[in-house]
């Protein structure tokens, strides 16, 4: 009787759509999980963990196709599910986290620093 619940038939799609984004056709992929997103947020399953599974997936859709806060937003929300159904350090809720750290830009200035920085050579002492 689950196989045919309208919440594991979008986690599904969800999961295509990101196989589908993952091969290279991110178009079609972002366009399966969107509908599975939008199938969920109609139906009576809009605040299960469903949905916070289909908006991690859609983020990495999201993130490959360049779309950072977009993809941010939706782990962000997928997050606040996850920790209101099952509490925080739950590895569902952990997961996300570190994807949400993952994919955090590093703080402004932090590359152009190493890029100007003299390289410096760990056989000689420090200056």
């Amino acid at each position: 009787a689950h196989a045919q619940e309208p919440k594991y038939i979008a986690l599904a799609d969800a999961a295509y759509g990101a196989a589908l984004a993952a091969g290279g056709d991110v178009a079609a992929g972002e366009r399966f999980a969107r509908a599975a997103r939008a199938s969920l947020l109609a139906g009576p399953d809009a605040g299960s963990v469903r949905l916070a599974d289909v908006d991690g997936l859609l983020a990495g859709i999201l993130e490959r196709k360049g779309d950072a806060t977009a993809s941010r937003q939706l782990r962000e929300e997928g997050v606040a599910i996850y920790r209101q159904v099952y509490g925080a350090g739950h590895p569902c809720e952990r997961s996300l986290v570190a994807e949400l750290a993952a994919a955090t830009p590093p703080r402004a200035g932090a590359a152009e620093a190493r890029e100007t920085s003299p390289a410096r050579n760990p056989l000689l002492p420090d200056p």
